[in-house]
């Protein structure tokens, strides 16, 4: 079950929006690895093993989308592919979606009513 490696993103392949969501490897190059790692955020000297990036982190002039050929048994359907030196660009900031929420009231807009309900 790949997920996404980009800090703060919380797409997955189990996930039931995510049914044409794809995922892609690590290239194998040293020199655009290190630019999708630096993109990425992660240590350039990490390992890297199972990491993905979604398909959401790419401009979408970076995929493109092809059909398979057509056999007797089977329709077609579109395969999306990375174009050759495409590195990572868009939504690598995310920001962290869980926040604690405070609320605070000045004491003047609260009465004593309002006080006993909210203990």
């Amino acid at each position: 079950m790949p997920t996404c490696c980009i800090k703060n993103c919380r797409n997955r392949s189990s996930c039931v929006f995510s049914d044409n969501l794809m995922f892609y490897t690590f290239p194998k190059d040293t020199d655009l690895c290190r630019k999708w790692l630096k993109a990425c955020g992660i240590n350039v000297n990490s390992q890297i093993k199972h990491e993905r990036v979604c398909e959401v982190h790419f401009k979408t002039e970076h995929i493109e989308r092809q059909l398979t050929k057509p056999r007797s048994n089977r329709i077609q359907r579109v395969i999306k592919r990375l174009k050759k030196g495409s590195v990572p660009t868009e939504f690598l900031n995310l920001p962290s979606g869980r926040k604690k929420r405070i609320y605070s009231f000045p004491q003047s807009c609260i009465n004593k009513s309002q006080k006993k309900l909210i203990r």
